[in-house]
């Protein structure tokens, strides 16, 4: 499920740098997080620098007039199973601990 932009969440406050080094952990193995990464050898996942605030599946030509903003951003990292286009990434769980995922996406936020 992705939200619609202006959607408001209550969430923990972030932190950059440890969202840098969750990002590493959990999802640097299937994104890229660099302005480049189209010039980077693809990986499994969509490159992730600009996500906030992008419309989902650009990468992979979905169309929607939805956008990944703090709430979606959470939840997919919550539940990935319940995302727009999901269905390959089966193998990501999810991270539960809400304090990393607001880590993680004051990381997301940062890359733009």
């Amino acid at each position: 499920m992705v939200g619609q932009q202006g959607a408001s969440v209550s969430s923990p406050s972030g932190d950059v740098e440890r969202g840098s080094k969750y990002f590493k952990r959990f999802c640097a193995m299937c994104h890229h997080a660099e302005p480049d990464a189209h010039l980077r050898k693809k990986k499994f996942g969509p490159p992730l620098w600009g996500v906030h605030g992008r419309r989902p599946g650009v990468e992979a030509s979905h169309t929607t007039s939805s956008v990944w903003d703090d709430v979606s951003l959470m939840q997919y990292m919550d539940e990935p199973g319940h995302a727009v286009g999901s269905d390959g990434f089966k193998h990501f769980q999810g991270i539960k601990d809400s304090q990393m995922r607001a880590d993680i996406l004051s990381f997301l936020k940062s890359l733009s």
